[in-house]
């Protein structure tokens, strides 16, 4: 055979390099060694996902046997129940981890924002059928039992596998379906390996399993999965799921193959065979694509196809939004009454950053819990002043019940207020739980509203006097907080005077103010927090991050965050804004961080991270 012509010109740059050994009894504890450490130096050199929490479980397994080990994949923010999938690796039944697929899965679940069970079921020939699928059933009916506990939707579990697990995950489909205890939403075999009868002698491809996964090996895996060579009668539809009778019931399936993949013609007969059955059924033959093409070569565009649509397949399969909305047309209307100046190419372009479904919520730190002490808000206005004459501002005060004024409270002043009080980042629930568990000393917050009248953005207009405060550069504001509004705010309560207890938060245009405030008086705050910060040219503060590369260094520790979808218009790109400010802050030695989500110009993000991003501003004396 050979079918080297028919392969995709990308993956044959990769295959003329490659070395595929064959898979025996034999040869079979040395592959799985080697392919324990290469997944160990993969796994050590790989990025963090930080957003990520990964956790190991061992469930208990089917009767008789041990427990079944796993790694949960949950998006750390996450609040609201997520859509999960049980995920089921490949390596012909003979081989593999979930330990294999780690890197995969985690950009799995921060594409897709759900939660993803990753099943260590046992391996042939050691453990043959039925081990391997009850295994993953006990993953299953665990995930299933445990969902409210999880943050899981019970009703949106969905599975999916690669290769042998593809198998698994078809007859996984089945032991489900008539079980009759856990209704499935969804599922997905991947270039799955169906039917025994394909490792006889009697079939033969003559365009297809030259490449990775060849006759041999099928014959091998199959072999060791039964427990007899393959294509006897009897064989079980759990064992090999293309030798069930009635494929009807299952639930909704997406199956995607190589055109030149070994498994190409059992896969299409199976989704035929599903669609004869009354199941929604989508399939895709991926022309040029041979057995794994898209873990070999991932940057080629037929795997980058692949990825796209099994991404598009998960996300309606399991009932998730798409991780960007298209600009809404309320939306759209909504800014161009408020900013009656903006240019139509940043209309839409503004409304698709604000429209983007973050795959973040508020964990258990920002929520109220039972127990924890409240502290107490009180509301207040400050009337206007020398600074922004005619403009007055609303305020509210937060003083934690743990606050006795015996020894100066810590203060942090935050910009937009009320969106700080509201639910994108409970900030008041956040500081009750730090306080109460001695993760920060007792802090006063003032949370600031701007004034309502002003002359609104330059170029879009607008009706406040926001931009003027917070984009301006200068110490005006400074002079603002410290001499008109925050005697007022905190008149009666003992706050410490020194800046490495004094903090300032701020969103937007609110995020560079923050940042200006600590920077012309470093003397009133030493610690600053950016969400989003406009270090744009709104009104000159695209300037800032030269001023911090030549200005002497300063005594500040600053946390910066913005996001992949965050603003690119006319005043400039935000992302890139936020990552050379924090560039002139690493050539100058300051003490910060930067975090770049997936989110656009929001608080999702930041409210998410707030109270890890308080625990590390907090964690010195002194910046």
């Amino acid at each position: 055979m050979n079918t080297r012509h028919l392969l995709d010109p990308e993956l044959a740059m990769i295959f003329d390099q490659l070395q595929v050994s064959t898979v025996s009894l034999a040869t079979l504890a040395v592959t799985r060694q080697q392919i324990a450490q290469q997944t160990a130096l993969i796994n050590a050199a790989a990025p963090a996902f930080p957003h990520l929490q990964v956790s190991q479980h061992h469930v208990q397994g089917p009767a008789g046997a041990p427990d079944v080990r796993l790694l949960l994949y949950r998006p750390l923010a996450a609040t609201a129940p997520l859509a999960a999938l049980l995920w089921i690796h490949g390596g012909g039944y003979v081989a593999g981890s979930p330990d294999w697929d780690d890197q995969y899965i985690k950009g799995l679940a921060t594409e897709l924002g759900c939660c993803i069970a990753s099943v260590d079921y046992r391996l042939a020939p050691e453990t043959p059928f039925p081990g391997p699928v009850e295994d993953c059933y006990a993953a299953l009916q665990w995930l299933h039992g445990e969902a409210t506990k999880l943050g899981v939707d019970a009703a949106r579990i969905g599975i999916a596998g690669l290769s042998a697990g593809g198998g698994l995950c078809a007859a996984l489909g089945l032991l489900a379906r008539d079980r009759g205890k856990i209704k499935l939403c969804f599922q997905a075999p991947l270039q799955p390996m169906l039917d025994d009868r394909a490792a006889t002698a009697a079939y033969e491809h003559p365009f297809a399993g030259e490449f990775i996964w060849k006759k041999a090996h099928n014959e091998f895996g199959w072999s060791a999965m039964l427990g007899h060579e393959p294509g006897l009668d009897g064989v079980s539809p759990y064992a090999a799921a293309a030798r069930a009778d009635d494929l009807s019931g299952l639930p909704p399936t997406y199956i995607a193959v190589g055109a030149i993949d070994l498994f190409v013609e059992e896969d299409i007969d199976y989704a035929r065979r599903l669609m004869r059955a009354g199941v929604s059924t989508e399939l895709h033959v991926y022309p040029g694509a041979c057995h794994g093409f898209n873990l070999l070569a991932p940057e080629a565009q037929v795997s980058k196809a692949y990825r796209r649509d099994l991404i598009a397949a998960l996300r309606r399969g399991l009932g998730i939004e798409p991780a960007q909305a298209t600009s809404q047309p309320a939306l759209m209307q909504q800014l161009a009454t408020m900013l009656p100046g903006i240019p139509t190419q940043d209309l839409g372009r503004f409304a698709r950053s604000l429209s983007v479904t973050e795959p973040y919520g508020l964990g258990a730190g920002s929520l109220h819990q039972d127990g924890v002490p409240r502290g107490k808000l009180t509301v207040g206005r400050c009337a206007p002043g020398g600074i922004y004459p005619g403009v007055a501002h609303d305020y509210q005060v937060y003083v934690p019940q743990q606050y006795d004024g015996s020894q100066p409270a810590m203060l942090m002043v935050f910009q937009d207020g009320a969106r700080y009080l509201g639910p994108e980042l409970n900030a008041v629930c956040v500081l009750d739980q730090l306080i109460a568990t001695g993760a920060i000393a007792p802090t006063v917050a003032v949370f600031v509203q701007p004034g309502e009248q002003g002359p609104g953005l330059p170029i879009y207009g607008g009706s406040d006097n926001r931009s003027v405060e917070y984009d301006s550069l200068g110490d005006a504001y400074a002079r603002f907080l410290l001499d008109e509004l925050l005697p007022v705010a905190t008149q009666g309560l003992n706050i410490s005077d020194d800046p490495a207890q004094r903090a300032i938060c701020g969103l937007s245009s609110g995020g560079i103010c923050a940042f200006n405030v600590a920077w012309e008086r470093p003397d009133a705050f030493g610690l600053v927090v950016s969400h989003c910060g406009s270090f744009v040219n709104i009104r000159g503060g695209h300037q800032l991050a030269s001023h911090v590369r030549q200005a002497p260094k300063k005594s500040l520790r600053v946390f910066l965050q913005t996001g992949e979808n965050d603003l690119n218009i006319v005043f400039g790109d935000w992302l890139n804004a936020n990552h050379e400010l924090a560039s002139a802050m690493t050539y100058k030695g300051y003490e910060h961080q930067l975090v770049v989500g997936q989110g656009g110009h929001s608080l999702a993000h930041g409210g998410a991270i707030f109270p890890d991003t308080m625990r590390w501003l907090w964690s010195k004396k002194k910046p």
